[in-house]
């Protein structure tokens, strides 16, 4: 997943898992599967020329909703309050 959020290659390399080269939009290209042994011999995959959103803005957007969530639920507390005090 790393290497489509930021539009970059991933090269994994595991003693006792999955290796593997995964291209910028998340193909992979090669791999050794789980519990074999071997060798990937191959070269490392261009990024994309442009980052992705994601990798370009991060976390903000959900920031901003998490703010925009937590004010609607103070101003509903506040006009709930405000009514029982009638």
């Amino acid at each position: 997943m790393r290497a489509v959020e930021e539009g970059i290659p991933l090269i994994r390399s595991a003693g006792t898992g999955i290796s593997a080269v995964v291209d910028s939009v998340g193909r992979v290209v090669t791999q050794i599967a789980l519990g074999s042994r071997g060798v990937v011999d191959s070269g490392v995959p261009v990024a994309l020329p442009r980052p992705p959103l994601y990798a370009r803005i991060g976390d903000s957007l959900l920031a901003v909703f998490v703010g925009i969530g937590a004010a609607l639920i103070i101003r509903r507390r506040k006009t709930r309050n405000a009514g029982d005090a009638v």
